[in-house]
């Protein structure tokens, strides 16, 4: 190899110095349990084989993977590279007591011990940390899983004495029959502890066997306090309502001395209030009845209650005086026995259609005081006044609908009596009539569409006479056939059949004399324009520039002539050239037809020569050449052709023949 400076061959010879100095080392083995930095090999020992396979893998001759490529890494540098085979040959020679990274080790598994034999938390957490800063070795997962063990001792040790004190707590509370607000403290105590146990030493409600001794305290204290603000608050007010709240909430209480006293406290309370409670919910009763004018018979039941609870009142020794509102409850009654009177009336001329009962009616309704029940009332007399109106409305409404065509009758002419029939519709609606009451109505919905549906198919149908538009046409024709069967319908379909048959959709391409044609001949093309029924559409003057096209010989005419021969046709001489099928497509109006003219072709002018040697020796291969050419119909073409034989003995006679096409 010739010298060079680069870099590639000085780190190269790097290498190579590196060998010859492995070479003349003694070897040496260190081990640090079952893995050993430095044995890149996993020969059990670090001598110059690993040396020699780090250097390969540096110089990619070959590839450390796995537990090798963590043993070569010495300086702990997460990289094998040059710094670790100098590291490894130091140690060989004994220039190096230990890696860096097995240093790095070591420490880790002497604090590892330590924590095993103290048990102690600062020393687990210390030794946590070493272990966790070395890299992904064999020996780190080994590690971690002792120190795991010695934490789940300690964590073991500390939940049982919480878990102990918390029991303690716990059964020195007293049973819930002596139990007071006085006990609250210890009870939250004892919560403390619990949760103690289980939020930082992670207990469960299982571990604590008197739990719920503790939860039956800490609810009853809740009930406890519930109960006693009740009564206070019931002490305070003096109102049935919180002595009732505070009994029921004393009541789910267990028996106890707790217990006891809050009822005798409830008892004393309800002695003092028991009249004064009547007289303030007659009093409350009578002051939610609403004023006299808003009074209906919904509030009926509402006035018989305050009746009952003045009644209940002086039953506990009220007087009418200790009722202050009294008068506005007899007001009230009166009001609504009224009420009744004049409702049954109003009922009773609703039923009758008299207007007797209704001028009767009305003169009870008149009475009552001004409010919603009195205005309800006198709508309901108006809409038995205007009921008779009404019912003539309907009556017109229906008569005219019934006197209009049937759908496919109906012409635009029809349009004012229809529109008639919708306003004396729409009068019945304005006096109260539903669309149930006219019960034809469906008939005048479908005349107004029809007429709807028939102005805008006449209008269509008028825009296509004016522009002879194919796609407006088209859409007519669709708005044509979604009107009803009728004369309209009819009338109009006329009219578009009239204007198609005016509009070209197709150009008709025939020979004027059937048969083969030869070049330079001169012959006649029929042309005619046609309609979608397939008329011809005749055209005294040109309606357009005609362009005929061969697919062979390109255009053979274009120009304007008429299209007013016998059957509307046209009538182009043309004269073809070249042999050969020819397509000929004939445009006019933007519509177009084709038709196929024969040229017929001729093979007579073939000619062909071939050459090659006229002996061969047996095994021979020779070389034979074909020559094809014409004149016609090809015009000045040839073809060469090599064909090779194997000759194997024997005379032979060579042929070829050309075949038409």
């Amino acid at each position: 190899m010739p010298y060079t400076t680069s870099k590639k061959f000085r780190g190269r010879s790097l290498v190579f110095v590196f060998i010859a100095i492995i070479f003349i080392l003694a070897a040496t083995t260190y081990a640090a349990g079952d893995f050993l930095y430095g044995d890149a090999n996993d020969s059990g020992a670090i001598d110059v084989g690993d040396a020699i396979i780090v250097l390969r893998h540096i110089v990619g001759l070959s590839s450390l993977e796995g537990t090798g490529y963590l043993a070569a890494d010495v300086d702990g540098s997460s990289d094998v590279d040059v710094a670790d085979v100098i590291l490894i040959l130091r140690k060989i020679v004994g220039l190096t007591e230990s890696f860096p990274a097995e240093i790095a080790l070591n420490e880790a598994i002497a604090a590892v011990e330590k924590a095993e034999q103290t048990k102690l938390q600062e020393d687990v957490d210390a030794a946590r940390i070493l272990v966790n800063s070395l890299p992904d070795i064999p020996p780190k997962a080994e590690l971690s899983a002792r120190l795991d063990a010695v934490q789940a001792e300690i964590d073991g040790i500390l939940k049982a004495q919480a878990i102990a004190a918390a029991i303690a707590a716990i059964d020195a509370l007293p049973d819930l029959s002596e139990m007071t607000l006085e006990h609250k403290d210890d009870v939250e105590a004892a919560r403390g502890l619990v949760n103690i146990a289980k939020n930082v030493h992670g207990a469960v409600d299982a571990d604590i066997t008197n739990l719920a001794r503790l939860e039956a305290a800490e609810a009853f204290l809740s009930d406890l306090e519930v109960a006693e603000a009740a009564v206070a608050a019931a002490e305070a007010s003096q109102a049935q309502a919180d002595v009732d709240n505070a009994r029921a909430l004393v009541a789910v209480l267990p028996g106890g001395v707790a217990k006891s006293a809050l009822n005798a406290r409830l008892d004393a309370v309800q002695a003092a209030i028991d009249k004064a409670a009547a007289i303030a919910a007659a009093i409350a009763a009578i002051d939610g009845l609403p004023e006299p004018g808003n009074l209906t018979l919904e509030h009926k039941d509402d006035v018989a209650a305050a009746r009952d609870l003045v009644n209940a009142a002086k039953a506990l020794g009220a007087t009418d005086a200790d009722i202050t509102n009294l008068d506005k409850l007899t007001t009230a009654e009166v009001t609504i026995a009224a009420l009744e009177a004049a409702t049954y009336a109003v009922e009773a001329a609703e039923a009758s259609m008299s207007r007797d009962d209704v001028n009767f009616a009305f003169g009870l309704v008149i009475e009552l005081p001004d409010g919603p029940a009195k205005a309800s009332l006198l709508n309901r007399l108006e809409v038995v006044l205007t009921e008779i109106e009404k019912q003539a409305a309907i009556a017109a409404a229906i008569a005219a609908i019934d006197a209009l065509p049937e759908p496919g009758d109906l012409t635009l002419d029809h349009k004012a009596v229809v529109a008639t029939a919708r306003n004396l519709v729409n009068a019945a609606r304005d006096r109260g009539a539903t669309d149930a009451d006219i019960t034809n109505l469906d008939k005048l919905v479908t005349a107004e569409k029809t007429i709807e549906d028939l102005e805008k198919a006449t209008l269509a149908v008028e825009a296509a006479e004016q522009t002879r538009f194919l796609p407006l046409i088209n859409y007519a024709r669709s708005l044509v056939g979604q009107l009803p069967d009728g004369g309209a319908k009819a009338a109009l379909n006329a009219r578009l059949d009239a204007l198609e048959a005016l509009i070209p959709v197709a150009l008709v391409v025939e020979l004027a004399e059937a048969g083969d044609k030869e070049p330079g001949e001169a012959f006649e093309i029929l042309l005619t324009i046609v309609n979608k029924f397939s008329d011809p559409i005749p055209y005294a003057d040109a309606p357009g520039t005609t362009i005929i096209t061969s697919s062979l010989d390109g255009e053979l005419f274009s120009g304007e002539i008429a299209y007013n021969g016998a059957n509307g046709e046209a009538r182009v001489p043309v004269t073809l050239q070249t042999r050969g099928l020819h397509l000929i497509t004939a445009q006019v109006l933007g519509v177009s037809g084709t038709l196929n003219v024969n040229v017929p072709i001729s093979y007579s002018a073939y000619q062909m020569s071939l050459s090659g040697p006229a002996k061969l020796s047996v095994g021979e291969f020779a070389q034979y050449s074909l020559r094809t050419w014409s004149e016609a119909p090809f015009g000045n073409s040839s073809l060469d052709v090599a064909y090779e034989y194997a000759i194997t003995g024997g005379d032979y006679e060579l042929y070829v023949g050309v075949s038409q096409g």
